[in-house]
């Protein structure tokens, strides 16, 4: 009986080979999948995690392909630095021919057994992110507990990352460089103008207001959607430099330095910059401790000036000076510039 059945076995081996020998090679079908395959970690809900996989057509002429691009895509595109900037007016088609060019398979280096850690941890994509950008590597991951999850991730670099895990990649234009001093010219004014250059250039202002912060006497010129403050005393003593301290702005009608206007977005903003680092790390360039040096950028989550947080804040500095502060609002779009044109003693602003 067991000689029976192992030649049944054999036989139906046989036959099962002889099959896949003359099974035709698949053909790719225009009006569906076939082509790569983009792999990216998801977030299932409750802190569970899974691979989604995206198959795109073998040709960018499938079915559907001048259609108004489809939202699966977006988060395959995000991943591969692809920003709404780029992609809001695509098709199917543009989006398939995008991903085809970059379809290594995201985030595949994780196994099955990481992915159960993950998910044993309660992990969302976020977090994990999170854990990878404060240096933790997976095998130091692999060998945590749920209750020391939420300790890891708080802690002082927390605001790099919060930088880095809601904001998309940028890659810097042909034309990107260091701001540099000569640049940060708006309406013609810099240190050296006085008070009474700045009427002379802009008329009278609708209000001047002098107030006292710390140690200092100040006088605010007001004019519309332009605020611009001057030092006159220090402990009780005139200030040492006459010339404009800080400049306000909130005017969407004038055009500031390399062509940014308010109303635009961070990311066509930072592409006007060169980028040492990804400058969601929080550091674009430079050396913020070297104040000889040629000048840094950083991207922070506060409010230079009214030290509020929340929101980003490009932060410029040309050397020693003029600094260069953009502020961004809920919809990162530029909503106020500051520049300020010499230091008030105490550092930078």
């Amino acid at each position: 009986m067991k000689r029976f059945f192992a030649l049944l076995l054999a036989a139906a081996m046989a036959l099962t080979l002889f099959a896949c020998s003359k099974a035709p090679d698949p053909v790719a079908s225009s009006s569906g999948p076939g082509g790569p395959k983009l792999y990216i970690l998801a977030d299932r809900g409750e802190g569970k995690m899974y691979y989604k996989v995206l198959e795109l057509h073998p040709d960018a002429e499938f079915d559907g392909a001048d259609e108004p691009m489809e939202d699966k895509y977006i988060e395959y595109l995000i991943r591969c630095q692809v920003y709404e900037e780029q992609y809001r007016d695509w098709t199917n088609g543009q989006a398939e021919e995008c991903l085809r060019g970059k379809a290594y398979r995201l985030e595949r280096e994780y196994s099955a057994a990481n992915l159960a850690k993950f998910n044993e941890l309660g992990l969302t994509t976020n977090k994990l992110h999170t854990l990878l950008n404060l240096s933790y590597g997976v095998e130091d991951i692999m060998n945590m507990t749920a209750d020391q999850v939420p300790g890891s991730i708080e802690g002082p670099a927390q605001s790099d990352v919060v930088i880095y895990n809601k904001l998309y990649a940028v890659v810097p234009s042909a034309k990107a460089k260091m701001l540099t001093a000569d640049e940060v010219t708006v309406l013609g004014l810099t240190a050296e103008t006085t008070q009474e250059e700045l009427v002379q250039k802009l008329g009278e202002p609708k209000e001047i207001v002098p107030y006292t912060e710390e140690q200092y006497e100040k006088k605010a010129y007001i004019y519309d959607g332009m605020r611009f403050t001057f030092i006159e005393t220090l402990n009780g003593e005139p200030f040492s430099y006459p010339g404009l301290y800080l400049a306000e702005f909130t005017n969407d009608d004038l055009t500031y330095m390399r062509g940014i206007k308010l109303g635009d977005s961070l990311y066509d903003v930072v592409s006007n910059f060169p980028q040492e680092l990804d400058y969601r790390s929080g550091r674009l360039y430079g050396d913020k401790t070297d104040k000889f040096s040629a000048g840094f950028a950083e991207l922070q989550t506060y409010d230079v000036l009214t030290l509020e947080r929340g929101n980003y804040e490009l932060f410029i500095c040309c050397g020693w000076w003029p600094t260069v502060c953009i502020n961004f609002d809920d919809d990162l779009k530029a909503e106020s510039i500051y520049i300020y044109y010499h230091s008030n003693g105490l550092s930078y602003p």
